[in-house]
């Protein structure tokens, strides 16, 4: 009763098809737009070592065409209902979105719903699309950081799905049949494998009614069960030096973290961001802001995933010695950390909260955001909720949630140092 309560206070349902498929809509009448995000349970942690690189190989064929429509038609009509559309793959789905004018949401809804459930992959556009996917491949592999981060969840990741890249390898979407990603195509992209994020200027019962009509009556075969993940859990400090192909020295490091619904999650996640505070972060001061720098730059990310979560540090600098000796400040830093005062707290968590404002007054952020919460299995309240948790945040829960995931100090990292320089 007091989840049901919450949502018709926000002006938010939630329902799921008789196709098995989720819809979440929030009502909002500011301007005459919609978004409308669909996820589809399939990223590359689906994949098997004979179809790595299938679901960005896939999302890219969704655009070039479908029983009813040529590639040209759907970027032509788009365009002429004044339609942004666009999508995303990541590890854990892949998600298709559109920004439409209310008056022309229904037939939007079913340009998008067509090329979802519809592709058919034409032959002259597959080989096509390997060239387009596999330059996309050269392009991030002449950049260093995009390198490192290959090589860093190749090694740190080894014996999960999260080790091998979203793109795939080029030998194996050069040599992948038709009728493979047609399999593949037909095991996930189905209603009851999907959800839809429904935001702005919307009639709930009309758009539902849309929502149906567009996407069938659904399919009556099992899907395949999810990919088990064990969570990642190191047992010490682990850290590897490799060598590589670029004049710089990364350094990179995996540490565990909570969920979005563990109660210390939001805590946590304004740790995170004090620590990439160039006014008050004890790791960036002793390595990156006084002046004798160890790093060129260096950042904390926290990383949620299925049932995979973690924070990672990155810096950049010229020397293996550098990077060491900037782990090794890691333990003093963070026994600074937890002396943080209550209005350096009060600054991190207005930060986070003037962001998530921000990114709520656009329909099109906001989707994309909350996309990610319901791809993850939280539904609306879980993700509101949780900012209304962080904005209750105290100094007194940081330090709780820095002592549970800072100590003992676990982490698996990868020092990448070019050839033949830095022996040490």
């Amino acid at each position: 009763m007091g989840i049901l309560l919450f949502l018709l206070l926000t002006g938010v349902q939630e329902t799921t098809l008789k196709n098995g498929m989720k819809v979440i809509i929030k009502e909002d009448h500011s301007v005459p737009l919609v978004n409308v995000t669909v996820v589809v349970k399939s990223g590359s942690v689906y994949e098997s070592d004979s179809t790595l690189g299938m679901t960005h190989f896939l999302e890219h064929l969704c655009f070039d065409g479908t029983r009813n429509r040529t590639r040209q038609q759907i970027r032509d009509r788009f365009d002429e209902l004044g339609t942004y559309f666009n999508a995303f793959t990541r590890e854990d789905f892949t998600a298709y979105i559109i920004t439409a004018p209310t008056e022309y949401v229904d037939e939007a809804i079913e340009i998008q719903a067509d090329m979802i459930l519809n592709s058919n992959l034409p032959p002259k556009e597959f080989e096509k699309e390997k060239n387009v996917v596999i330059q996309e491949m050269h392009k991030d592999r002449a950049n260093p950081q995009s390198v490192a981060d290959e090589i860093f969840k190749k090694v740190v990741f080894e014996g999960t799905p999260y080790s091998e890249p979203v793109l795939g390898y080029e030998e194996t979407i050069k040599n992948v049949k038709r009728e493979t990603v047609l399999r593949y195509y037909h095991t996930y992209y189905r209603p009851d494998n999907m959800i839809a994020v429904v935001i702005g200027d919307v009639n709930p019962k009309e758009i539902i009614k849309t929502l149906e009509s567009a996407y069938g009556s659904g399919v009556k075969s099992k899907l395949p069960p999810p990919p088990e993940i064990e969570p990642f859990n190191p047992k010490g400090a682990e850290l590897t030096t490799r060598e590589w192909g670029f004049p710089v020295c990364y350094a990179m490091i995996a540490f565990p973290a909570f969920p979005s619904t563990h109660e210390l999650a939001p805590a946590l996640e304004v740790a995170v961001d004090i620590l990439n505070s160039s006014s008050d972060s004890p790791f960036l001061k002793r390595v990156l802001y006084n002046d004798s720098p160890l790093v060129t730059d260096a950042y904390f990310s926290y990383e949620r995933h299925l049932g995979f979560d973690y924070i990672t540090l990155v810096m950049k600098t010229d020397s293996v010695s550098k990077a060491q000796r900037a782990i090794s400040m890691l333990p003093e830093a963070i026994d600074d950390l937890k002396k943080v005062d209550n209005h350096v707290v009060e600054r991190a968590k207005t930060a986070i909260l003037s962001n998530h404002a921000f990114e709520s007054e656009n329909i099109t952020y906001e989707g994309m955001g909350l996309t990610y919460w319901v791809a993850l299995g939280s539904g609306y309240s879980v993700y509101e909720n949780y900012y209304k948790r962080l904005a209750g945040v105290s100094k007194k829960d940081v330090i709780k949630a820095i002592s549970r995931v800072f100590e003992p100090l676990r982490y698996r990292g990868l020092i990448l140092k070019p050839k033949g320089v830095d022996k040490k």
